[in-house]
């Protein structure tokens, strides 16, 4: 080969590499949030994840209490957006697979795919929000006629009551609007038009992908790849808009998602997370933002230094003040300690107190003792923060 072929090779190769690399989707922006152990809940490995806007809480149709009964029953247990655990739900049919379990929040209802017998099901909610464990409130819906060949997930756009399902594979989402009469019955559906296929033969192939949610903030569908730890954003068109790197989170084995309000209580009501089942290094929820908080205003300004306050003097001391915060209705500061109880080296410095009310110079006003460590009267926690 010679000089001059070799080097018009190069520069062919450089000129392909540079139009695959322009190609690639933005990386888009979101942060972890928190960690919402389950397994207080009775589902030490979350598989499926829901939310009911009525009841404001989660449903879990998990590893542990959504298996199959003999009388043909499964449990769904429930959480709220803070994480405890409020309560569980027997629903009057099987719940397999409960990756493939959503909740139609317009219909009010909870589906999930039956793979098995070739049915979508649907348990009717009660006014509370939560699926109602009576047989006469389960209907069923012929689902062969849609060609789904392995679910790996489902959501409902909770405006047009939409269903979409992620078929891994024919690498595509089927999304199926429900006839007003017939439901989600698939030869229905065919039949009038309203299934709709959207090919997602645009992500990279081989990696299997698991994991489906719509967020009703912006109208587009999220799918996950848990072997490349990427969270795939797309239109309805089956267009990549961007990509999420998840290789940093505490993720094990990735279930399935759904956006869900904010667990910080002083954010906007609509504003939305997405909350991602995980069976595998955490065995819990995770829940990503993607607003990015706004840059804080720069403000210059002088301080001084008005008191200081030695904690270790009161009596009884507090060697390892922690937590600080504010009374009105009394003008004083509440005042806790961590770790008073601990007993170091056999010595402690515990007298009954791990809560002191003081004035705004420092004076000790009156204690408490909220820990489990005698004399208490109410025994709340030993590391109040």
């Amino acid at each position: 080969m010679t000089r001059a072929r070799l080097g018009a090779l190069i520069v062919l190769f450089a000129l392909v590499t540079s139009a695959v690399a322009s190609a690639q989707e933005p990386s888009a922006y979101f942060r972890y949030v928190r960690t919402i152990e389950t397994a207080r809940a009775g589902v030490p490995a979350p598989v499926g994840l829901t939310f009911s806007p009525v009841a404001n809480a989660f449903l879990l149709p998990g590893a542990s209490g959504a298996t199959p009964t003999a009388s043909g029953t499964a449990k769904i247990s429930m959480i709220n957006l803070f994480g405890d655990a409020v309560g569980a739900v027997s629903v009057a049919a099987p719940i397999v697979e409960p990756l493939n379990a959503a909740f139609d929040s317009r219909a009010h209802r909870l589906v999930f795919f039956d793979r098995a017998a070739g049915e979508l099901v649907a348990v009717r909610a009660l006014p509370a929000g939560y699926p109602t464990p009576s047989r006469a409130a389960v209907a069923r819906f012929g689902a062969r006629p849609y060609g789904v060949q392995n679910p790996q997930g489902m959501t409902f756009d909770p405006a047009s009551g939409r269903l979409f399902i992620l078929d891994a594979a024919t690498w595509r989402i089927l999304a199926i609007t429900p006839h007003p009469v017939f439901g989600f019955d698939g030869a229905t559906a065919l039949r009038d038009g309203r299934v709709r296929p959207i090919s997602l033969h645009r992500l990279p192939q081989g990696a299997p992908l698991r994991g489906l949610a719509f967020n009703p903030g912006d109208g587009h569908l999220y799918v996950s790849s848990p072997l490349e730890q990427t969270l795939y954003e797309l239109n309805e068109a089956g267009q990549v808009l961007s990509t999420r790197d998840l290789s940093a989170l505490p993720l094990g084995d990735s279930q399935a998602m759904v956006f869900a309000p904010s667990g910080d209580s002083t954010d906007d009501p609509s504003q939305m997370s997405l909350y991602i089942a995980d069976s595998g290094q955490t065995d819990a929820v995770i829940e990503l933002s993607f607003i990015q908080p706004a840059a804080p205003a720069v403000a210059s300004f002088a301080s001084t230094l008005v008191r200081t306050v030695d904690a270790s003097r009161w009596s009884p001391p507090s060697p390892d003040a922690s937590g600080i915060t504010y009374l009105n209705s009394s003008n004083t500061l509440l005042v806790s300690d961590c770790e008073v109880e601990e007993i170091v080296g056999g010595i402690t410095h515990f007298q009954g107190v791990n809560l002191w009310e003081i004035t705004l110079n420092g004076t000790v006003v009156r204690t408490a003792n909220i820990s489990k460590v005698a004399p208490t009267v109410v025994p709340m926690t030993n590391e109040p923060t």
